[in-house]
Parts: structure tokens; C-alpha cells; sequence
């Protein structure tokens, strides 16, 4: 797939699947801009990227993080091609004792922040833009004490939809909902998600990824599309 000279912005994408993404985006011809709380292992992602990559470190909770990303992004590339949000908390639930505090950040990561990256971007967007919220790896159907990340899960879901109508003409919309991965974020798989014979790996999810920014998916918006069986 070839995606020369495209600008995917990728939050998150500085580890786990994230880092997938932004490495196979620039293997594919990309410029990529991406925002990650780590600093020494995605400066030298950066560095191996070479001039066509744009990386800042900060709290991605933070509005004014976000909106200090957005004006780097547009000040340097001008237009916004593609944007993956890909980063997600989880601060477990009722019998783990999670908190106001704690539950609602959960929420904001996994919904206020794919809507104000949506909202501080969408004037850059270029034509036929595509945004893909990535919902990381879970159990495919809720588990106890994961109350915080299934609320914030459902939210990015009715967020996805609800862009894509808003959106329409303008950008599609699509959220990747990963089953079990061997990735470094989430959980350790007991079990490979049904109905399939194997998890799926950071890879398959990738792919999906790179698929839906693709202009094979130019009619593809609104839609959550799960890999390895996820039934959410």
C-alpha cells in the first residue's frame, strides 16, 4: 500500500500498536507526526525516521498538550491526510476501588481526547481525509472490575459514529476494535478470541489500519470493525 508523501498523525505512537502503525505508515511512504508521554525510545524512533517525522512528548490528558501537537502539525505539514488515535487507559473498576478521579480519566483518554484531536485538526484536513480510533486490546466481552475501560470503549464507539455523520463529505470515521494481541498493552490472553483458531497479532490490526486510510475503503465510515472476533 502506498502512502507516499500522506501525513498519518498517530497519538500513542510510541509503543504497542501505535508504534506499529507510525513504523509501517513511514515504510509505506508516509510522513508521520506522532504524540507520546515516553521520550528516549521515541526520540530514537523519531531519529530513525528521519526529516519526515514529527514527535513531542507530553501528557496526552492535557488539552493544552493537544492543542500545542495540533499547531506543530499543521505549522510543519500543512494538511492532515490521515488521524489514528491510539492511545487508552484503563483504571479498572468497582472491586479495584476506582475513583472519580481515576474513572473519569479513563473516560477522557478514551473519548474527550480522539474529539478534541478531531476538533483542532478537522480545518487541515485534506480531502478524502480518514480518521481510525483504535480501541486497544480487551477481553471480547466485559470482564469484572474493567468498568472504567468498557465505559470509555462504549464512548469512543457512539464518538466514532457520531463524527462520521458530522464528518461526512469531509472525513470518514472508523474504530478498530482488536480482540486479544501479543502487543505490550492490554492483557496477557488466556484464550484466542472466537471465533477464530489464533489471537490476533499488533500486525493484523495494523493492516486494518492502514486498509481504512486506503482508498479501498473510500465507503467505509461509521463502522466498528473488530479483528479476531471481538463481537463489541
Amino acid at each position: 500500500m502506498d502512502f507516499f508523501h500522506k501525513l498519518a498523525v498517530v497519538t500513542g505512537g510510541g509503543t504497542g500498536i501505535g508504534r506499529r502503525i507510525v513504523e509501517a505508515f513511514a515504510a509505506a511512504g508516509g510522513r508521520v507526526a506522532f504524540l507520546d508521554a515516553g521520550e528516549e525510545d521515541c526520540l530514537r524512533l523519531a531519529e530513525t525516521l528521519g526529516p519526515e517525522c514529527l514527535f513531542m512528548s507530553g501528557d496526552i490528558s492535557r488539552e493544552d498538550v493537544l492543542s500545542e501537537f495540533a499547531e506543530r502539525v499543521v505549522s510543519r505539514f500543512g494538511s492532515v491526510d490521515f488521524l489514528i488515535n491510539a492511545v487508552c487507559a484503563d483504571t479498572k473498576g468497582i472491586l479495584s476501588g476506582c475513583g472519580y478521579a481515576e474513572f473519569s480519566r479513563t473516560l477522557q483518554m478514551g473519548a474527550a481526547v480522539p474529539y478534541l484531536l478531531v476538533r483542532l485538526l478537522s480545518g487541515a484536513f485534506s480531502r478524502d481525509a480518514a480518521v481510525v480510533n483504535v480501541a486497544f486490546p480487551a477481553a471480547p466481552l466485559p470482564r469484572a472490575d474493567r468498568e472504567s475501560y468498557f465505559a470509555a470503549r462504549g464512548a469512543l464507539l457512539a464518538l466514532t459514529r457520531s463524527l462520521a455523520v458530522s464528518l461526512a463529505g469531509r472525513a470518514r470515521v472508523n474504530m478498530v476494535g482488536p480482540g486479544w494481541t501479543d502487543a505490550p498493552a492490554g492483557d496477557v490472553p488466556e484464550t484466542a478470541s472466537p471465533p477464530l483458531a489464533r489471537a490476533p497479532q499488533p500486525d493484523d490490526i495494523v493492516a486494518l489500519v492502514l486498509f481504512l486510510c486506503g482508498t479501498g475503503a473510500s465507503l467505509i465510515t461509521g463502522q466498528h470493525i473488530a479483528v479476531g472476533g471481538d463481537p463489541l
